[in-house]
């Protein structure tokens, strides 16, 4: 009894001096490290004494794309994906729930907590390591911002004393501010906005109690406790967190227990969308700001460009159906394709797509990076728009569709055939070839070139010859530039710079940019509607009319170039618009050989012009198309078609002219024909009919005829019978008629007249005749008297 009575004493004597020996050793280290602390605030090490508070608020932030409504389109980072957010837009849960597990006496302290120190340095000392973790707030701040990784006893010091100088710098919601869109989350988010966005697709100010909780536990260890690498753990440490903020009333019970059953839904990462069109707004931004990739993508940089979502997701979609393309090579090589979408008034870039598919980020992007050879499609800005504008061609300006050697270029139409004279609405809507050289050689190379130049075209020095009228470039042109070149003919003659970006504005909401206002005029507004009024007709009976959709008006241009080394061809384009989008696509092979070339039946008026079809379509799938206005300054008039032949001058139908013998069509006011037609009208008689007896005594009628065109009877009357015969029906097309009757009879007299006849004009199943001429009277004697 006794011994046991003193073993008891013994033990209990024990417990009170191990309890007295940490306690003194707690204090020990304390005192300790007051000491230290003060002294090497006070004396200064090196190290610390270059310690800035002031740099830990200069944190990398997340580029954030918007598109033209304002919506997020992308967020991009260097190294940190960081969204910062004011300490305001915070919910006080969610800021609840990092104090109650990292920093409970946050609001206490100044920068070291010595009471939290107590704990962890007797267990530390205990397990003879330095595991425990008793570092504050601002010393996680400082840890993460200034120092490195390692655990050492001068390593705490310096957490320590440059935690104190933080906190002397800047106030509570400050640090808490900077720490909460310091620390890393894991899975690339660095900050609560971003893990909210990466976790679970939302916003901090929208985050559930359970969420910001689930957030909270993470930082730990974001290795060991995010939930995409364990789930368990993350909900196990997410509950602890939850326990903590109950336990210090920042969460009623009900709250705990409905946060601690939430379950956990993560956020489909996403891929980089829209790749094409955001390397674009990339490359313009660093010009834009005149800096490099690294600064752009982490200095906090809001970007609002012209992408319209939808329009892209529709292009993207139709690039990855194969059917909408043309047969890979032999080889398995893809045919390539690219497309842009201009806003056809301001050249906004709408959507964009350099490539079947998007391999690698700032990679090739075809619709700007590549130069091809341009086709059919550059007549009308090469060629016919300057023609009109200085030597004022019109859409019924005659043009000589016939083969011809131009100083050893021989050039030839697609079909091989040739039509002759022809208008140039014809000649364009057609795309035949040899009007276009013809156009180029009167015009004058250099003259093209100056306006083509103006409106974003590229030349070489070598870029000299008629060739250049059929896009025969040295080096060619990207979808891009052909593109806007053809906006001035959508929005009434101005031409603007191709452009992504609207505004920018920096990490603070500064508008630092704003895209300027680059439009200048460089066509006449009745030559953009009249090589608008002529691609339309492309479109409806010409080289475009795939692209015909019933109530939609558009205007196009097809082009192919092909090559003497290949049996097919190099290139097909289509460059099509209306009043609010211009459209070019492109397909062909990225190196051309015989193995890697076009169907010589793949032109630009088959695959590129459906897909643009596909495109519009859906544009306007619920909305009505936009027409072309047509200037005050352009008058439309029904003109004769048998005038527009022969390098005669248009002229106005008349009353009778036929339906399908007449045309409507646009004319400046000053250009207007005033005479009617001379072909449609009541035929004229002659009046000089004269009647003599000819050989043998027969009569012989003569006369001149009045119109080429009219035919003219000859109408005879004995004057014993009284009743009208036709002698005869003569074209008008000769200059001069005479005609023998030889079947008068001798002993008669007879009366002889003409009635002129439109042999195409129809009056209730007649032709329509003239007034008759004059009437002539001859008598025949007997045979005797013409005897010799």
């Amino acid at each position: 009894m006794g011994r046991h009575r003193l073993g008891n004493e013994q033990k209990k004597r024990g417990k009170l001096f191990i309890i007295f020996k940490y306690t003194i050793l707690g204090f020990f280290v304390i005192g300790l490290c007051c000491f230290i602390f003060f002294f090497s605030y006070l004396m200064g090490l090196e190290e610390w004494k270059e310690f800035d508070p002031n740099n830990i608020a200069e944190m990398q932030q997340t580029l954030l794309i918007y598109d033209c409504n304002g919506l997020e389109t992308a967020a991009l980072y260097s190294q940190e994906n960081r969204l910062y957010v004011s300490i305001d837009d915070i919910p006080d849960y969610v800021k609840n729930a990092f104090i109650a597990v990292e920093d409970s006496r946050f609001y206490e302290h100044n920068g070291v907590d010595f009471i939290r120190i107590i704990g962890s340095a007797i267990a530390d000392l205990k397990n003879g390591n330095l595991r425990q973790g008793a570092s504050t707030i601002s010393q996680q701040l400082v840890k993460n911002t200034s120092l490195t990784g390692e655990r050492t006893i001068s390593r705490k010091l310096q957490e320590a004393v440059m935690a104190f100088e933080l906190e002397q710098a800047y106030t509570k919601d400050e640090i808490l501010e900077m720490y909460l869109n310091y620390i890393p989350f894991g899975n690339g988010a660095y900050g609560i906005e971003a893990a909210a966005k990466v976790y679970f697709g939302t916003t901090t100010d929208s985050l559930t109690i359970a969420q910001a909780a689930l957030l909270a536990g993470v930082i730990k260890a974001p290795t060991y406790y995010a939930p995409h690498i364990d789930m368990e753990k993350s909900i196990e440490r997410r509950n602890l967190v939850l326990s903590l903020m109950f336990e210090q009333g920042y969460i009623s019970e009900k709250d705990l227990e409905e946060a601690q059953s939430e379950a956990v839904v993560l956020n489909e990462k996403t891929e980089y969308e829209y790749g094409f069109f955001i390397d674009l707004v990339l490359s313009e931004a660093e010009d834009i700001l005149l800096v490099d990739s690294e600064e752009l993508l982490s200095s906090g940089y809001k970007i609002y460009t012209s992408l319209d979502q939808n329009l892209q997701n529709e292009v993207e979609a139709l690039f990855e159906d194969s059917k909408n393309f043309p047969e890979n090579a032999p080889d398995g090589e893809l045919c390539q394709a690219a497309l842009c979408i201009l806003d056809s008034e301001t050249s906004e870039i709408r959507a964009i797509v350099g490539g079947r598919s998007y391999e690698t980020r700032r990679g090739l992007n075809r619709a700007v990076d590549m130069k091809r050879q341009p086709g059919s499609t550059i007549k009308p800005v090469l060629v016919y728009a300057p023609a009109m504008e200085k030597l004022g061609f019109t859409p019924t300006t005659l043009v000589l569709d016939e083969t011809g050697d131009f100083d050893g270029y021989i050039p030839k139409n697609y079909s091989n055939t040739y039509s002759g004279w022809v208008t140039l609405r014809d000649a364009l809507s057609k795309s035949l070839n040899l009007p276009a050289v013809r156009t180029l050689e009167k015009l004058g190379v250099e003259t093209a070139k100056l306006y083509a130049s103006n409106v974003g075209i590229p030349f070489e020095e070598e870029d000299t010859g008629l060739t250049l009228a059929l896009g025969g470039f040295t080096t060619g042109v990207s979808p891009m530039m052909l593109c806007n070149a053809f906006t001035p003919f959508a929005n009434g003659g101005y031409y603007s710079y191709p452009s992504c970006i609207t505004k920018i504005e920096d990490a603070s909401g500064d508008v630092i940019y704003e895209c300027p206002d680059t439009k200048v005029s460089v066509l006449s507004e009745e030559t953009a509607f009249l090589m608008t009024s002529i691609l339309k007709s492309t479109v409806e009976t010409g080289t475009a009319r795939r692209l015909y959709t019933d109530g939609i008006t558009i205007a196009a241009k097809t082009g192919t170039s092909s090559s003497d080394n290949i049996s097919g061809n190099r290139d097909a384009w289509t460059v099509a618009y209306n009043a609010e989008y211009t459209i070019c696509c492109w397909m062909g092979f990225d190196s051309t050989d015989e193995g890697h070339c076009l169907d010589s039946g793949v032109t630009g008026g088959t695959y590129p012009a459906l897909l643009i079809k596909n495109i519009f379509e859906e544009l306007y799938s619920e909305g009505e198309a936009p027409d072309f206005m047509q200037p005050d300054s352009i008058v439309e008039v029904k003109i004769d078609i048998q005038s527009l032949q022969n390098e005669s001058a248009p002229t106005l139908a008349s009353a009778f002219t036929p339906d399908d013998e007449a045309i409507f069509e646009y004319f400046r006011d000053n250009d207007v024909p005033t005479e009617y037609t001379s072909y449609w009208v009541v035929p004229s008689a002659p009046d000089d009919l004269s009647v003599t007896n000819g050989d043998g005594g027969y009569p012989s009628i003569s006369f001149t005829p009045k119109q080429s065109f009219a035919l003219y009877r000859i109408i005879r009357i004995g004057l014993e019978e009284g009743i009208p015969q036709l002698i005869g029906e003569y074209s008008g097309a000769a200059s001069k008629i005479t005609v023998n009757d030889y079947s008068a009879e001798y002993g008669h007299t007879y009366e002889y007249y003409i009635v002129p006849v439109h042999p195409e004009i129809e009056i209730k199943g007649e032709l329509l005749t003239g007034p008759a001429s004059g009437s002539v009277s001859i008598t025949l004697l007997s045979e005797e008297n013409y005897m010799p």
